[in-house]
């Protein structure tokens, strides 16, 4: 878990802790001045003028002068005084140009401020600006500034960008005219571009994956992907081990990925950027959303401290869940797959489409049964209700007679008979949380396993047996031969769960070999991008061992023994 809660971090991280802070927190909405202060870093650094502009006369430039004003500028090299004229304005939430004079070539002015309105307020500042309106050095009034360090204001929301910069003033006080919506940031940067140091850019939302150089998706988003799933399971495992500050974080985070408007208010987007994640795209998956509300349930009843926090969530996401219930036809009573999906544009790119999903899944349905379960529990016993017409509707419509097993789920044409693994692993749970005992050790009979089953070496390059997401077959055409760790660890918390101890150590013990010295759990032991199966070092597979090790957590009814 020390792994996982080192995944809370960002990418870019400063080389200095608590060298810049904010002077006030602000609401995403505000788009007005932001200001802090820094300190300076160790090293030696170079000071310099704030602003080319100096003014002469009068010596004190009250904001209620109307009068001449004289100054001189003087130019940087290679800016041509041609090219420039010096704007005076008055300072507000920000900086109005009023008048604007040219410079002689040896940079003295004159500016009249009788022309501008008495009543305008606001303190006298002045901008020398280019022609094409980029600004020169700073504004007067400026004290000195750091040569080589900037200061940044960042704005984050569906990304991270540099709203404004500003030369570093010695005086260790900075302050934005105004900004843009989104979260506010301030980092100091050196000429090289080195992040010196940054206000805090943590979330609570966990970066899913590790993607190392010459890893799909290195270099892009998907390296700073914060999935509901995994921040779920991670946030069950941290509940059932009791690492209080780390569940308090992910459940912090998990929050964030909550839409709380709209026609989907209440339900958890499939993902989200690390620094972003309640702008991530608007698709919205029934498994994940469930494990999403039922970690929020576990934290709420292991932390009931904390609970006010985070019950008005699960309660929202509750009702978004119940609301996927198929009515009519064949699917009826069991949850749909979610809503929304990107599909191919027709030119090469691909556009979201905010369509409801019609397909019941099998995993998605076993995990929202969990789900009302512990609402049973932690919210009201209402929902037991809902568990039991869940569960009847599952063993109705998706078992599988002939295989003895569940199908993978339920297609608007028919019965998916697919054979992922966790139709054995998570289905049996369900099986057994029924009654279904005997069934539940039936499906995860060693013959049915079997085909999942492999030995491959790991990525780091010792030699491990475990079972694949699935097999080559007719539901996985070409599936190449792999051990997901995720899947394995899942076998064998089901194997605990149904008694089967010894299975269960023997399940762990042959896939532990696989584990990074940093102590994380690959995806999977071979890439296979047909089926999106590669091999970063994942939170899923690494929060699933620590569940699979104590025995609980999830798909139960109490996150701590």
């Amino acid at each position: 878990m020390a792994w996982v809660e080192e995944q809370l971090q960002p990418l870019e991280r400063p080389v200095h802790d608590d060298l810049i802070r904010l002077d006030r927190l602000q609401p995403d909405s505000d788009v007005g001045p932001v200001s802090g202060s820094f300190a300076v870093p160790p090293g030696s650094y170079a000071t310099t003028r704030g602003t080319p502009i100096d003014i002469g006369s009068p010596g004190d430039l009250l904001p209620d002068h109307r009068g001449m004003v004289h100054g001189r500028v003087l130019y940087p090299e290679g800016v041509p005084a041609a090219d420039c004229a010096v704007h005076a304005g008055k300072v507000t939430d920000g900086f109005s140009s009023l008048v604007s004079v040219p410079t002689d070539e040896a940079g003295y002015f004159a500016v009249d401020l009788s022309v501008v309105d008495p009543a305008r307020p606001g303190a006298w500042a002045f901008q020398l600006r280019r022609s094409d309106g980029t600004d020169v050095g700073g504004r007067w009034p400026s004290g000195p500034v750091f040569a080589e360090l900037v200061v940044e204001l960042r704005s984050i929301g569906d990304d991270e960008e540099v709203v404004a910069a500003l030369p570093a003033p010695v005086s260790g006080r900075v302050a934005f005219d105004a900004s843009t919506p989104g979260r506010k940031r301030l980092a100091l940067v050196d000429a090289a571009g080195t992040l010196l140091g940054a206000t805090s850019a943590t979330t609570g939302a966990v970066r899913s994956f590790v993607v190392d150089a010459g890893q799909p998706g290195h270099g892009t988003r998907f390296a700073e992907q914060c999935y509901a799933y995994d921040q779920a399971v991670a946030l069950m495992a941290a509940v059932a081990v009791r690492r209080s500050a780390l569940a308090h974080d992910l459940a912090r985070g998990l929050v964030r990925l909550q839409t709380t408007g709209g026609e989907q208010a209440g339900a958890f987007l499939l993902s989200g950027r690390q620094g972003s994640p309640e702008h991530g795209d608007a698709i919205y998956r029934t498994g994940a959303h469930a494990l999403a509300t039922h970690a929020l349930l576990a934290y709420a009843q292991a932390y009931p401290q904390r609970a006010p926090a985070v019950l008005p969530a699960a309660r929202a996401g509750l009702a978004w869940l119940l609301a996927r219930t198929a009515t009519s036809g064949q699917r009826a009573g069991l949850v749909l797959g979610g809503v929304g999906s990107h599909v191919p544009d027709g030119a090469g790119g691909r556009v979201l489409r905010p369509d409801p999903l019609p397909w019941a899944s099998t995993e998605h349905n076993v995990d929202a049964y969990f789900c009302y379960r512990l609402a049973a529990e932690v919210v009201g016993v209402e929902w037991a209700a809902h568990a039991d017409a869940l569960a009847a509707a599952v063993l109705e419509r998706l078992w599988n007679p002939q295989e003895r097993r569940l199908h993978q789920g339920l297609q608007e044409s028919g019965p998916d008979t697919a054979d992922p693994l966790d139709v054995h692993a998570w289905g049996a749970l369900l099986l057994d949380d029924v009654g279904e005992r005997d069934t539940a050790l039936e499906t995860m009979g060693e013959a049915q396993l079997a085909p999942f089953r492999v030995t491959r070496p790991a990525p780091n390059g010792r030699t491990v047996t475990g079972y694949g997401t699935a097999y080559a077959s007719p539901g996985y055409p070409g599936m190449t031969p792999h051990v997901w760790w995720e899947g394995t660890f899942s076998v064998a918390y089901a194997l605990r769960r149904l008694g089967e101890d010894a299975r269960a150590d023997e399940t762990m013990a042959l896939a532990l070999p696989g584990q990074h010295p940093d102590g994380a759990f690959p995806y999977v032991s071979d890439a296979d991008p047909a089926h999106d199966l590669a091999t970063h070092r994942a939170v899923a597979s690494t929060a699933w061992a620590t569940l699979a090790a104590v025995g609980r957590g999830i798909f139960d009814t109490g996150g701590i023994g």
